[in-house]
């Protein structure tokens, strides 16, 4: 008979290839900001479990390729966060990047280096969510903007941006591959002109930004023919009638879907003065 103490020498999980074992990992870690605490991280738990858990994690690139940066409640453990920013980068090799700024990112009390090191690797930022609501926000610094443009935003498709006015959007006239667009919390949308490049965004979201006219938003609407999806949740839009853009229509060729959502009474009746001026297709 075999020992029952013997029974766990060789569970089914160390049965497993490296490649599955990569895959559920990926399922666990990837996705959570970057903790204070290595007790706190997944990515950091897996590796504590035994030798191989910890080579598997090291050599998926993948599994490293998520840098989400939150405030933390105290100044402590600020050099542990810095130091595993830059295994991050060291780690998911040229893998694609999904990169996630805080408020005020010099709350973290991060050296400036470390955001520098972030943006050499824009050219492998993929996915950027940043809240622009301080005005020292991290990607003002000088010297972090002039990576961004000597690298570029070629691989950038998603960008969710909060709290943004329209000459932030400057840094971001490289990320010609823009397919995914949301724009949250008082946020200006940018113009038509090269300060944003609209022409290949295929999903569109304005959501709470209440600094809108129908001008912003039907200007932004003529630029993007390629646009599949619109989604329009509690933004305050008035009309500006007397204004030329207030009389223009709007042609939508791709569009598929079409969402908009109004909590406040008083607004309900601007959707619908807003929707009479798109050419839709049937199809929709």
């Amino acid at each position: 008979m075999t020992d029952p103490g013997l029974s766990c020498v060789n569970p089914p999980i160390h049965q497993l290839p490296d490649e599955l074992l990569a895959e559920i990992f990926s399922r666990v870690c990837c996705g959570h900001p970057i903790m204070p605490s290595i007790r706190s991280d997944p990515i950091w738990v897996v590796q504590q479990v035994c030798m191989r858990w910890r080579a598997v994690v090291r050599n998926t690139p993948t599994l490293w390729g998520t840098i989400k940066l939150r405030r933390p409640k105290s100044h402590a453990n600020i050099g542990t966060v810095a130091l595993r920013v830059r295994l991050c980068l060291k780690f998911s090799g040229t893998s694609p990047l999904s990169i996630s700024l805080p408020e005020r990112a010099f709350s973290l009390n991060l050296p400036v280096r470390v955001y520098e090191d972030i943006a050499n690797h824009s050219d492998r930022w993929t996915s950027l969510t940043v809240d622009w609501l301080s005005y020292d926000h991290v990607l003002s610094t000088p010297s972090v903007q002039n990576l961004i443009e000597k690298r570029g935003l070629a691989q950038l498709r998603k960008l969710t941006v909060k709290n943004a006015q329209e000459s932030y959007f400057e840094i971001l006239q490289s990320a010609t591959a823009l397919e995914d667009v949301r724009f949250f919390s008082s946020c200006d949308l940018p113009d038509a002109s090269d300060l944003f490049p609209w022409s290949k965004v295929r999903r569109l979201t304005i959501d709470n930004c209440c600094t809108l006219s129908s001008n912003d938003i039907i200007s932004v609407l003529s630029t993007v023919p390629s646009l599949e999806v619109l989604t329009w949740k509690d933004s305050s839009i008035w009309l500006l009638p007397s204004q030329p853009e207030a009389h223009r229509v709007i042609v939508l060729p791709c569009l598929k879907t079409l969402t908009i959502q109004h909590s406040m009474d008083h607004l309900q009746t601007l959707p619908n003065t807003m929707v009479s001026k798109m050419f839709i297709p049937f199809g929709l």
